[in-house]
C-alpha cells in the first residue's frame, strides 16, 4: 500500500504535496511488478538505457550523478508517490542514478504499460507532466540554495522541506521523523564540504532549531525555524 499524504494540498507548498493516490495506485496496476530494494542498494544506474519507470510506494532515497573526478552531486530526495525516470521513458536513458537510503518498495513499470496508459488515459497524461512539474521546482529551488543562500540558509532550507515532505507523509511523531539520510548527502545536495555542512548542523542545534542525532530529524518549532530564515510555508 503506498504511503498517503494524510494533509490536504492547502496545508503545504503545492510542489510538496504528493500527487493523487488514485493516479499513482493506476500506475501500480499497470501490470508492475512490486519489489524490495534494501537500504544502500543503488536501483538506477547513471548513463544506463531506460526501460522501466519506479513508482516509491514506501521508504526514502535519493537521485544523484557522479561526476569523473569521484565528486557527487545529489539532485534529489525521493519519497512515497515520487515516480523515477520519467525522463529516460522520453529520451531513452538514465541521466542520474537513483539509491534506497532506508529500505525501500517500488512498483516497476515497464515503458510499454506507461505509454498504453496515456493513450487510453489523458489525464494520466497530465499528471505524469505534473510529477515532472514538481520536480523541476524542488530542482530550481535547489540551485537558489546553491547559488545564492548562505551554508547557514540553505542547510536551515534543505531540513525544512524534508521534515516539510515527511510531514505530508504521516511521518511525524512529535516534531520528529526518521532520516536516512548522511550528512555527506546533505552536503553533496549543497555543494558544500562535509566539515561546513556539520559545523552549520550544529549551529542549528545550538540555536535550538535542529537536533539530528541517532537516525532521526526533530524539529522543535518548525514555524519558528521558518520565520528565521523566511522559509516558504503555506
Amino acid at each position: 500500500m503506498l504511503e498517503t499524504a494524510r494533509l490536504s494540498p492547502g496545508t503545504n507548498p503545492t510542489y510538496l504535496v504528493p500527487l493523487p493516490p488514485n493516479f499513482l495506485e493506476s500506475l501500480h496496476q499497470i501490470r508492475s511488478d512490486e519489489i524490495v530494494i534494501p537500504a544502500g542498494v543503488q536501483f538506477v544506474a547513471e548513463g544506463s538505457q531506460g526501460k522501466h519507470v519506479y513508482l516509491m510506494r514506501s521508504g526514502l532515497g535519493l537521485r544523484a550523478n557522479l561526476l569523473q573526478d569521484g565528486r557527487r552531486q545529489v539532485v534529489s530526495f525521493l519519497f512515497p508517490g515520487d515516480i523515477v525516470g520519467l525522463q529516460a521513458l522520453l529520451i531513452g536513458q538514465y541521466h542520474h542514478s537513483a539509491e534506497a537510503r532506508s529500505d525501500v518498495v517500488a512498483s516497476v513499470i515497464d515503458h510499454k504499460h506507461l505509454r498504453a496508459l496515456w493513450k487510453d488515459r489523458f489525464e494520466a497524461v497530465v499528471l505524469s507532466l505534473q510529477a515532472m512539474a514538481y520536480e523541476e521546482v524542488r530542482l530550481t529551488k535547489a540551485m537558489i540554495a546553491i547559488g545564492q543562500y548562505s551554508a547557514e540558509e540553505a542547510v536551515a532550507s534543505l531540513l525544512f522541506t524534508l521534515y516539510s515532505r515527511g510531514q505530508t507523509h504521516g511521518m511525524l511523531r512529535d516534531n520528529s521523523m526518521a532520516f536516512p539520510f548522511r550528512q555527506t548527502d546533505l552536503a553533496d545536495a549543497l555543494g558544500l564540504s562535509l566539515v561546513h555542512t556539520n559545523k552549520t548542523i550544529a549551529k542549528l542545534r545550538r540555536a535550538g532549531h535542529v537536533e539530528l542525532v541517532d537516525g532521526r530529524l526533530t524539529l522543535h518549532d518548525p514555524d519558528s525555524l521558518a520565520r528565521a530564515y523566511m522559509l516558504e510555508v503555506a
